[in-house]
């Protein structure tokens, strides 16, 4: 795992501008730095190094191939890249110089071209290829994003690099605030790809390509989509009883695993107690011949606190568990370092607790294993189970009766709706009831699916911009991925409007908040974290599956839990989804209060131009933004 960084063209760029944003990368390349120049060539590389496979010199990057036509720098890992190896060499004789997954994707690069290789690797990562005979820089990004790569370019040239911290050390890199962006981060917590916090910086979009020539031609292709592998896997479906496909899950996915704990340096996993991270570390246990290193953390709220399930999980399994109870000064602590973590505004609150456990992690293991996407992939968030068990009854009663009765109901003043709820066995459990209530009540006067996706992921804090803002309209015709912004999943779902969530949030949610969150809070310890259930046959199989393999008895995620049942006792883990969160309203009230609220001084509001100042203490998500925004770009 590494920071990379670089540029082609912009012949009047300083020598040591190159220096400046490897520099910035360190905390994800600890190990050794490194830039390239070329010699005939307007381009400069940089490569900030964490050492994971082949720690020797023949590992390190910028790498050139064999013939020397192509240079890259590379972040992330190819899990199958010793399969690889094996292949290439079938087919021709190739000389060695060490065993690292780059030198093996350069070589794959060379012999078989982009398109076959990328399509070949199972893995994630992010990379900037120089091919000296078209003159060209190749940037490209992994299935799903788990690695970062940011960008901008114009006629001069193009500049790239893993993180906004170090793309903003290039001279010509825009200061001002995108507003797409800005209205993304209020209506979603997170800003969408191909959008970054800076207008005309772009996020590539995950499973593309972008060329550069020094002509000024640009050219970017989609080479993978999560649509298109659904299709693809429904081809081939799965033919089997449950029994079968459980027993056929624990081989694909434990293969996953087993890849994934490659490393010639010290590996553990991240273990909540959930489904998710419970299944992950039980498959990994059973491929260890030895204890393997698990970590959780806890907090004195019972609401928020699942380290008890997750010792009991790491007990039955038998790991090396370290759980440690996270105080009110490691929270505050953290808080001031997120405008450095993640470089970005991000509004999840979970943010913190995963950097926390990426702190403590990184002091025994430098590769940590987790459970994201779990849900994702196999329909575990509760949108997923309504929309299979709820929506194609709800979607029977005509819109306008809908409405009438959401209507009549909300119009009921808050305070009363409160006192009423907090007396009924149904509702009484809620606390917030009136805010459950709109959120209910939106879900149920959705016209249509997508429309009830948008109510079910929005947050709806556009109010809060300023009205400048608001009135601006976007503007994304500078963006050179333009024509594969709206290549998104259609709505034509209505046999199964459960996949077509899946798929809304494999293609948004995961790869803008939760996949973006886990890189800069692991990487801002010097930590690789690995993702299983993004292993491109785990997905597939999961598409492959009946529907109701994944969402059965209102319960999501069903097969998973059914394989996890092997491992660990089902009073364990079937309880309420508790998520990874903090509680960040008695926080805010709290140790945090005094840290907000320096951030949300009227003056420092008015002068981002961002936010009307008069609603700045109305929602929790202006806290999260504004702190990204003065602590990071």
């Amino acid at each position: 795992m590494c920071g990379i960084a670089g540029h082609i063209g912009f012949t009047s760029v300083s020598d040591n501008v190159i220096e400046k944003m490897t520099s910035a990368l360190r905390h994800r390349g600890p190990d050794v730095q490194s830039v390239f120049r070329d010699s005939d060539l307007p381009v400069q590389l940089g490569h900030a190094r964490l050492s994971i496979i082949d720690l020797s010199p023949a590992g390190e990057q910028p790498m050139h191939s064999e013939t020397k036509r192509f240079t890259i720098v590379f972040n992330g890992e190819i899990y199958n890249h010793q399969a690889l190896r094996k292949e290439l060499e079938i087919e021709t004789k190739l000389h060695w110089r060490g065993s690292s997954d780059t030198e093996t994707l350069i070589a794959c690069i060379e012999i078989w071209g982009m398109e076959k290789t990328l399509h070949a690797v199972h893995g994630m990562f992010a990379f900037a290829l120089l091919d000296r005979n078209t003159n060209s820089i190749t940037i490209s990004r992994d299935r799903f994003g788990e690695k970062p790569l940011y960008y901008s370019c114009d006629e001069e040239g193009i500049y790239f690099a893993s993180e906004l911290g170090s793309i903003l050390k290039f001279p010509k890199c825009s200061k001002t605030p995108c507003i797409t962006a800005a209205k993304q981060l209020l209506s979603h917590q997170a800003i969408s790809a191909p959008f970054s916090a800076l207008e005309n910086v772009y996020t590539l979009l995950p499973g593309t390509w972008l060329t550069y020539s020094l002509d000024g031609a640009i050219a970017s292709e989609r080479w993978w989509c999560a649509e298109h592998w659904r299709e693809h896997a429904l081809k081939s479906p799965f033919l089997g009883d449950f029994n079968e496909a459980q027993d056929e899950l624990k081989i694909v996915l434990g293969d996953a695993v087993s890849r994934q704990m490659i490393s010639d340096v010290a590996l553990g996993a991240f273990l909540s107690g959930g489904i998710d991270s419970s299944t992950i570390v039980s498959l990994m246990q059973a491929n260890s011949s030895k204890p393997i290193n698990t970590f959780s953390i806890g907090f004195e709220n019972a609401e928020y606190n699942e380290a008890n399930e997750a010792k009991q999980v790491a007990k039955i399994l038998g790991t090396n568990h370290t759980e440690t109870y996270i105080t009110d000064n490691d929270i505050t602590s953290i808080a001031h370092s997120l405008g450095e973590i993640f470089s970005e505004p991000l509004a999840d609150p979970s943010q913190i607790p995963t950097a926390l456990v990426s702190k403590i992690a990184k002091e025994k293991v430098t590769v940590a294993l987790t459970g994201d996407a779990g849900d994702e992939v196999f329909g575990g968030y509760n949108r997923h189970v309504f929309a299979s068990t709820k929506w194609p009854l709800i979607r029977t009663i005509p819109v306008s009766l809908r409405k009438a009765a959401v209507g009549a109901v909300q119009s009921v003043p808050e305070s009363t709706f409160n006192a009423f709820a907090n007396n009924l066995p149904i509702t009484k459990h809620w606390t917030r009831p009136y805010e459950m209530l709109q959120r209910v009540g939106a879900t149920l006067s959705a016209a249509d699916l997508n429309e009830l996706y948008q109510n079910a992921v929005t947050k709806s804090h556009k109010s809060l911009l300023s009205t400048d803002i608001l009135t601006q309209s976007a503007s994304c015709s500078g963006c050179p991925q333009i024509k594969l912004i709206d290549n998104l999943p259609s709505s034509n779902y209505k046999d199964n409007p459960a996949d077509w969530m899946m798929l809304m949030d494999q293609s948004n949610y995961l790869r803008n908040d939760i996949l973006a969150k886990v890189d800069r809070a692991s990487m801002a310890y010097s930590l690789e974290t690995r993702v299983p259930f993004l292993d491109q046959e785990v997905v597939r199989f999961a598409w492959s599956l009946p529907p109701e393999f994944r969402i059965k008895d209102k319960q999501g995620k069903y097969i998973l839990k059914k394989l996890l049942n092997e491992y660990v006792p089902s009073e364990l883990i079937d309880r309420a989804k508790m998520g990874f969160d903090i509680p960040i309203h008695d926080l805010l009230r709290g140790p945090l209060r005094p840290w907000a609220s320096e951030l949300l001084e009227s003056a420092a509001i008015e002068d981002s131009g961002l936010f009307d100042s008069a609603k700045k203490k109305t929602h929790v998500v202006v806290r999260a933004v504004s702190k990204g925004a003065k602590g990071g770009a």
